[in-house]
């Protein structure tokens, strides 16, 4: 990957009012379906699953085999009161499972994912546009104790890109992203997490040291057993301290590049997708199909750099359909900060 990778200036989006929570990237592919907690589509991505208990599957149009271990080993974990919280330890409890869109850059595909577990309501919602190599991750976690909770959050899982057990890493320290990869080369193939909200720490080593590392109940420690050929796992954590009855929101992409990056049309690279700058483009802030919110109005274009402060007033705060829980938008009251 660059140097300065795109994600760099999409994680810094996400500090300065640009959208709450995650987004899937625009693109003007074909609808498929979605059922119960699966979408299926024509591709690349052709299946994404999450169990009512926040395990996940992911299909790749170019593998015979699930891009995770026997199709089931990649989950969000919590480690909170002296435990682990998922798959790995104490089991969440399902509330619910719902799911909606189109696929199309306007509506997404989504699964939304309600479990509870050690005082905890984690709201998880995956979205995932037709035709794009990446899919989105919001994890929302409420506190519905009556005391402060100190928590982990891990989004992890034990790879098995195209169709092998076995690969190797790299970790982009920047941007935070991290991935298990099919070669040591520039261009081999990738499954990279990268984080769209900021202060995850990043892991990739072999599967079980992935999970013991979990299950230490410690943030992942920024390391990266790049070089060894091993049957490898990765993921991302963020440490937060949740006052009782309230939340936080953690997002991330999942990304399965054929080429070593992750594909994102942003000509300009102001980290503002083209698609939301186009003349025609924009942005869909309530979820209903139609774009309400056309960055060009605001004088965006897709081939030169814009920049946009959040400050006090009304202003403007992007939110992509995918991102629909305005409450994690800064405070307006807060100082202007600058998107350079």
């Amino acid at each position: 990957m660059s140097s300065q990778p795109r994600n760099v200036l999409l994680r810094t989006a996400f500090l300065i009012a640009l959208m709450s929570g995650t987004f899937a990237w625009c693109s003007p592919n074909a609808i498929a379906g979605v059922s119960g907690g699966t979408i299926s589509t024509d591709g690349p991505l052709t299946s994404i699953s999450t169990s009512q208990t926040l395990n996940c599957d992911v299909r790749h149009l170019g593998d015979s085999s699930p891009e995770f271990y026997g199709g089931t080993s990649c989950g969000t974990f919590v480690a909170v009161d002296n435990k682990v919280v998922g798959w790995l330890g104490e089991n969440w409890v399902n509330q619910s499972q719902t799911s909606s869109g189109q696929g199309t850059s306007v509506n997404p595909y989504r699964i939304v994912t309600v479990v509870t577990g050690a005082g905890l309501r984690l709201t998880q919602t995956d979205t995932y546009v037709t035709g794009d190599e990446s899919y989105a991750t919001r994890v929302s976690i409420d506190n519905i104790s009556d005391v402060s909770k100190s928590v982990v959050l891990y989004r992890a899982a034990d790879c098995y890109l195209q169709n092998s057990d076995f690969g190797y890493g790299r970790l982009d320290l920047n941007s935070g992203a991290v991935a298990c990869t099919a070669g040591n080369a520039a261009d081999s193939r990738i499954l990279q997490w990268a984080p769209l909200t900021a202060g995850s720490t990043a892991y990739q080593a072999h599967y079980s040291s992935v999970w013991s590392w979990i299950r230490s109940m410690q943030p992942f420690p920024n390391t990266c057993a790049c070089d060894t050929h091993q049957d490898n796992g990765a993921g991302l954590s963020w440490e937060k301290t949740i006052p009782a009855g309230s939340s936080a929101s953690f997002a991330h992409l999942t990304a399965f590049s054929p080429d070593g990056s992750t594909q994102v049309d942003d000509t300009d690279g102001d980290s503002f997708p083209d698609t939301w700058e186009e003349p025609d483009g924009g942005v869909d802030t309530d979820g209903n199909g139609s774009l309400d919110l056309k960055l060009s109005d605001y004088g965006a274009t897709p081939n030169k750099p814009d920049i946009l402060r959040a400050g006090g007033g009304n202003d403007i705060a992007y939110v992509h359909p995918a991102c629909l829980q305005l409450s994690d938008r800064p405070d307006p009251s807060a100082e202007p900060l600058r998107l350079a």
